[in-house]
């Protein structure tokens, strides 16, 4: 097992992409694929309330929420720093998580739970797949930075058993 996550690590770690005169790790760029599609999500529609027949979608971006979920997705995308990127990863995983619970609850609350139906819609399902394409993105990459400096003090990579 922990030989097949060393090789997937090694391929989104050692091979880069080379964009002009700077070359990307794959994993960086699955992070900023991610970025890129959670940045699309906050704008698609989040939720659907729909009662006697009548809908609405409402999309996170232009309440206060969204804004912070936008600015950390850019800011994911253009962190160089494996560690804060994954950190910033993580707080923004819980962040969507905060807002899945908090659109449910707000429905219950409301004194009209059972005449409202929710509904999630793209927008939530693209952040969920964008958390985890970032998720993997970030983690390989400091997974990677770790070996490369473990590599470099004369470490093993990985303790051996």
């Amino acid at each position: 097992m922990k030989e097949s996550v060393n090789k997937f690590a090694d391929a989104l770690g050692k091979q880069h992409l080379k964009i002009g005169n700077h070359e990307v790790a794959y994993g960086n760029l699955v992070t900023v694929v991610g970025a890129l599609l959670a940045i699309i999500g906050v704008f698609l529609p989040f939720a659907s309330i729909s009662a006697f027949g009548v809908s609405m979608s409402v999309s996170l971006m232009p309440h206060g929420d969204g804004w912070i979920l936008l600015i950390g997705a850019v800011v994911i995308a253009v962190l160089r720093q494996e560690i804060a990127a994954l950190t910033v990863t993580i707080i923004y995983t819980l962040l969507v998580i905060y807002e899945i619970a908090a659109a449910g609850s707000k429905i219950s609350q409301s004194g009209y739970g059972t005449l409202l139906q929710l509904s999630y819609g793209a927008g939530m399902w693209l952040l969920i797949i964008a958390i985890i394409v970032m998720l993997i993105g970030t983690i390989f990459a400091f997974y990677n930075k770790q070996r490369a400096k473990n590599a470099q003090n004369g470490a093993p990579a990985m303790p051996v058993q």
